[in-house]
Order: structure tokens, then sequence, then C-alpha cells
């Protein structure tokens, strides 16, 4: 019975004390070198032979197509200051447009730190000039030093004609706020086959420095570094998110209660599924968000140890740049959130497997978070409380969040830990502190307690 009673009052205190369960999430840096090129894929760098993971300067990119229209990208190079290196895929470079994938770093201090921008632009082959377009991008990483950056992202949906004749485009450019500077070519391919690794063995590729004479003043996704993100609104994904599942195989919070996001537009949906833990890998997280949005706007799910006191990791999927409140650009961002002032603070975190489908009064987002308490291997480390809401997108900054839904703490290994727990709503925006029950107040639920008392006083009267 001793043994017992410490267990329980144990369990009582890793859920009372605040911040006993905090995040600490692995970054899982691109790794881009020139191994497999000409055999498992299609190298184009400036030296020639060079090996990005080795020498610097470096400019590399290479490229699987192993399906015939899916695009495997890395992308390496020297950058200074706010800048970005690119590759583009065109089918005759001096004429029409080209697609340009650009991986660059702004806001930097003395030439250094910054955040990670990803952008997909189209451009102009003639004039050089760069407009921000709709197209799918995912499983993107990134590891950016003081002087280098190296990225890897994939390219669903290539019509497959173009994979098999593709000039590309190496180079790089500068970024002044969140525009992209002009595009300088150092590297044009001739016509290659993407899906054949030997084609640009023997191909003799132009070096230049010509550079693009325009630019233009458009909105890009940001992300801390290493952080990854989708920039593009995906409207013509196959993206779908349902409560199937919910209670079973997977976690949900909604508001209405039950709503299902597949039929309902008032839904405001989140799901979660959580891996084993693995020592020393920890816990991937799965995600699933969808709501209703008007404008320049975001939904956001957080995962908290106390709703009001520390931070909490909020995860936001959401659009900016509309035009009469439609249309616009894709943004994702991981930011830190004070949980007694609502301050939000972009941070550096991994997030892989982005995928989103925006339409003009609602999004959906899923992602994976690897890493999640890699250092910690007892299930009190996948317990949280999780909030669900939504805020304004002011340019390329998060507003205020709204936190609609506040659950108690709950075990995010359990599908089923959220079926009977009472779930606080509100809509009361975090720049005040929180109104909802926090989670050291709800974590002791009172019909623990008689419990704890019974086993207490049979302890007193044995040991008496």
């Amino acid at each position: 019975m001793k043994q017992a009673f410490i267990l329980l009052v144990s369990i009582a205190m890793v859920f009372v004390a605040p911040g006993s369960a905090q995040l600490s999430l692995s970054n899982i840096p691109a790794n881009v070198t020139r191994t497999g090129c000409g055999t498992t894929r299609l190298c184009v760098e400036t030296p020639e032979d060079c090996d990005p993971a080795t020498d610097d300067p470096c400019l590399f990119t290479s490229v699987r197509a192993p399906n015939g229209t899916t695009l495997y990208f890395k992308l390496s190079g020297t950058i200074s200051g706010d800048s970005y290196v690119a590759v583009a895929r065109t089918a005759n470079a001096s004429e029409g447009t080209s697609m340009l994938y650009a991986c660059g770093r702004r806001g930097t201090t003395n030439g250094v730190n910054g955040t990670f921008i990803f952008q997909v632009v189209q451009r102009n082959n003639i004039n050089g000039t760069l407009t921000v377009i709709n197209r799918i991008v995912t499983e993107i990483q990134s590891l950016i030093t003081n002087t280098k950056i190296q990225c890897v992202f994939h390219v669903p949906g290539v019509n497959a004609s173009m994979v098999r004749n593709t000039v590309l485009l190496l180079g790089s450019g500068m970024i002044s706020g969140s525009t992209l500077g002009s595009f300088t070519a150092n590297v044009t391919t001739p016509p290659l086959n993407l899906s054949n690794p030997a084609s640009n063995v023997n191909n003799p590729t132009t070096t230049t420095t010509t550079t693009t004479t325009t630019t233009t003043t458009t909105t890009t996704t940001t992300t801390t570094t290493t952080t990854t993100t989708t920039p593009t609104p995906t409207t013509t994904s196959s993206l779908t998110i349902t409560r199937t599942g919910c209670g079973a195989t997977k976690l949900c919070v909604e508001i209405p209660e039950d709503c299902d996001p597949a039929t309902d537009n008032t839904c405001l949906f989140a799901s979660l599924r959580a891996s084993p833990p693995m020592p020393p890998n920890g816990t991937t997280l799965y995600f699933e968000v969808s709501g209703t949005i008007s404008g320049d706007a975001y939904v956001g799910v957080a995962l908290i140890a106390s709703a009001s006191q520390g931070t909490s990791m909020l995860y936001a999927c959401g659009r900016r740049g509309t035009t009469n409140g439609v249309n616009g650009t894709f943004i994702f961002q991981v930011v830190q959130r004070n949980n007694t002032d609502g301050t939000l603070t972009v941070i550096n975190r991994n997030v892989t497997g982005i995928q989103s489908l925006t339409t003009d009064t609602r999004i959906q987002c899923v992602f994976h978070v690897p890493g999640v308490n890699a250092s910690m291997a007892r299930n009190a480390a996948t317990t949280f409380a999780i909030q669900l809401g939504f805020g304004s997108v002011n340019g390329s900054t998060l507003g205020p969040f709204t936190a609609n839904v506040t659950t108690p703490p709950l075990n995010l290994l359990d599908p089923t830990s959220n079926l009977n727990n009472n779930i606080t709503t509100t809509t009361t925006p975090t720049t005040t502190p929180p109104t909802t029950m926090s989670g050291a107040n709800r974590a002791l639920f009172p019909q623990a307690l008689p419990l704890l008392l019974s086993i207490f006083i049979l302890y007193i009267l044995k040991t008496a």
C-alpha cells in the first residue's frame, strides 16, 4: 500500500508541477553531398565536380525523379547576409518562363543569424521578373551556417514530358525584406532528362554571371532557420481531413463538439497521433488542423504544460496577401507563445511533411513534428494540454492567438484520453492572461481526491 500511495502522489505531482513537461524538439538538418552524382541523381555544380559537403565555395544542386513526375531536389551554396540560392527549371532559358525554387535567409544581424525563407516564383526568362505563384512543395528541410545554406525539397505533379526535357539554371540573389532580389544564373545546362542521372555527365554546361534586371515586390512564407515549411496554397491538393479515427487511432479536439471538418464549414478541428517514444529520438507527432478563415488569417494548435504560465509551442497554418479577402499565399510558422502576455516569438524547430489546402473560407493542413522530448523516456514527456484557435496575419507576422478550446492535460500517446475529459471553450485573446483553466489547475481532478484521501487514511491506520 505504501508503494501505491507513493506512486499516486508522484503522478499527481507530475501533473500539477508547472512546466514539468516542457517541449524539447530536435532539428533534422538537410544533408547535401555529391554522393550518387551520375548514378542515382543528376547533379549540376560550379566549380566543376565540387562537393557541397567539403568545398566552399560550391554552388550545387542535384535532382532525382524516381517516379517520373516528382522531383527530389537538393540545393547548396554560399550566402552572405540576406540572400538566397536557387535552382530554376525551364524548357528554354532565353524565352518563356521558368519555375524558380529559392532557399534563403533574411533579417540577419551583421550578416549572420536571420530567418530561413523558402519561395517558389515564376521567372520571366526575357526580363527576369519574379512573380510568386501557387505550387506544391513538400518535405522541406534546411541547414544554415553563417556562410552556407543547404536545403532539400520535393516537387510533386510535374509534367512527365517536362521531366524528360528540362533546362536547369543554378544561381543566387539578394533578399530585401520579404522580397527576392534579382536572380543571377551562374550555371545554365542544356536540355536534360531529369529521370536519367547520367544525362548531365558528358553534357557541357554554360557558366555565366548574367543578372536578371528587374524584381517584383511580393510576399513570401517565412520560418526560422532549420524550420521547414511550404510556401504555396495548395487549392488543387487532394488533402482530406476528417474525424474518421477520432478516439480510436487519433486524439481529436474540435468545436462545435463532434463536428467533422470534411462536412461542417464552421468546424475548428485538430487531430494528433503520436509515435511510441524511442529514446534518444523522442516522439513524432502527426497533426491535422482545419478551420474557417477570412482574409489574412491563420488557425493554430498549441501544446502546453500550463495554459496560464510558462510558454507553449504554437503551430500556425495561415494565408496572407489576400485580395478582397480571397486568394493569397499559404504561410506556415512555428512560434513560442508566452502564456502570460501572449507574446509570439519565431523559434528554431523542425517540421516535416507539410501539406495544405486553402479555399476562400477554409484552411486545412497536415504536418509532422519529430523529436519531441528526445531526451525524456517517460510518458509524462508526452502529456500536454492542447489549445486550438486562430488569429490574424499582418504581412509576415502572426497576430495575437485566440484560444477557442483548451483541454486538460492529455496523454498524446492515447487516442482515447480526450473522450471524457472536460474541455474549456473561450474566445479570449491571449494578449491578456487566458481565462481558461490551466493544465495545472485541471491536472488533479476532483474525482481523484476522495481516492487519494482514502488511501492516505488506510496508510495511516496501517502504520499506526
